[in-house]
């Protein structure tokens, strides 16, 4: 059961940075990009222009805003 600590370590790790929300489940909480834009500016501030992050989706097109967001 390796792979499952791996992932709690992870997981553990982006909580104590300060992440919001609060990573439960990786695979689902990481899909919209949030939370890794928030580590890379929490690591390197400055990085992440937010003005061109979507941070609020509308539910119409919400699965092709978190591709997107996913991709830049």
């Amino acid at each position: 059961m390796q792979h499952e600590r791996d992932w709690t370590v992870y997981r553990n790790w982006m909580n104590s940075m300060g992440v919001s929300p609060y990573v439960n489940r990786i695979y689902n909480d990481l899909t919209n990009g949030l939370i890794i834009f928030q580590l890379y500016d929490i690591i390197k501030p400055g990085t992440v222009d937010w003005k061109r992050v979507i941070q609020k989706f509308n539910k119409m097109r919400m699965m092709m805003e978190k591709i997107g967001q996913c991709r830049q």
